[in-house]
């Protein structure tokens, strides 16, 4: 059992029953050569992990660095920020198919840090060497930060799951994924200085702006897309009663390789930042599916086939669109948009 510490380096859990209660991670002080998170609970020996009113919070942030990953943890009442991605859920190839037992509750998950890219997608970027803060307020010049598809922030990944009823269960948290390059104090009053600050990055340049002025880069705050094995049924994988807002996209099922996708999705409310269609169209893009005869959402208790989405619905506080928390639905200026 681990209380009320700060914790720096990386940590990997490969012991059963492993608790952690009120602690500061705050990873290692260099920059990962392959993706790797502050925490790794991907290991057979290592399950039975539990983490409460725990903050992630890297010390140096890097378009590798994500928060919490693996098949076997859960999470209560985290907040995490400063990260690329902050959790990722997926099977252990080496452990077949092992049932997974994730849940992630009623966690904070803000503040992703956006990464410019050479790739095409995002032609016209700055493509020179970019300046950094470090944990002790110096500062470090690097090339930049590229990924295979340009550069993305997901709020949670989930990208495989074996097991029966909630074997994923993603439950009443909140995802803002808007970018933090323009933070210039910590947000909780800390004397840690921000690791952002003084980046020549500028991503309000050439990243998409959300309704609020906020801007995200090419991400979700949820995104499901059967990366390592295709889920076996309905409700193995159960994303509910969450908010999700200031993201690319709100919420992605993806069949990937396989002949369908199926998942319970419901009760989820949505705000208004997402991308827009076009000014003309000012209409946020919340719900992205590949194809639609490959997608099954089940949605109300009782399940509503391939229409289950509708039971997510859009809330507005701000009055950019459908305020009044009317139900989703398919089209692209409702909600649910099908790209095929």
């Amino acid at each position: 059992v681990f209380r009320g510490m700060e914790i720096f380096g990386d940590i990997r859990i490969m012991a059963r029953g492993t608790r952690f209660y009120d602690c500061l991670f705050r990873g290692p002080n260099y920059w990962p050569t392959n993706d790797a998170a502050i925490v790794e609970c991907n290991f057979a020996a290592g399950y039975d992990t539990q983490f409460a009113d725990c903050t992630f919070e890297p010390q140096l942030p890097n378009y590798r660095r994500n928060a919490l990953v693996g098949h076997e943890f859960k999470a209560f009442r985290c907040h995490i920020r400063w990260c690329n991605d902050s959790i990722g859920i997926f099977t252990a190839p080496a452990l077949g198919a092992k049932p997974t037992n994730v849940e992630v509750s009623a966690c904070l998950l803000d503040g992703t840090v956006y990464w410019h890219g050479k790739t095409a997608q995002y032609a016209g970027q700055p493509t020179g060497n970019i300046t950094v803060r470090g944990p002790q307020g110096q500062t470090y010049v690097v090339p930049p930060w590229i990924q295979s598809d340009g550069t993305h922030n997901d709020g949670i990944q989930i990208q495989g799951a074996y097991g029966g009823t909630k074997s994923v269960w993603v439950h009443g948290n909140a995802v803002y994924n808007y970018d933090w390059d323009q933070v210039t104090v910590h947000p909780d009053g800390a004397q840690y200085p921000v690791p952002m600050l003084g980046s020549q990055d500028t991503p309000h340049r050439h990243a998409a702006r959300l309704f609020d002025g906020h801007v995200a880069s090419n991400g979700q705050a949820i995104i499901a897309q059967q990366n390592v094995n295709q889920f076996p049924q309905a409700d193995t994988v159960v994303i509910e009663n969450n908010h999700l807002d200031s993201s690319g996209q709100l919420f992605v099922p993806a069949a990937g390789a396989y002949p369908e996708v199926q998942m319970t999705f419901r009760n989820n409310t949505f705000g208004p930042n997402a991308y827009v269609w076009t000014p003309a169209n000012p209409k946020p893009l919340l719900m992205r599916i590949g194809v639609r005869l490959k997608t099954t959402l089940q949605g109300s208790a009782a399940g509503t086939g391939r229409g289950g989405a509708e039971t997510n619905r859009f809330r507005d506080p701000t009055n950019h669109w459908e305020p009044n928390g009317t139900l989703i639905a398919e089209g692209r200026t409702a909600g649910i948009y099908y790209d095929a």
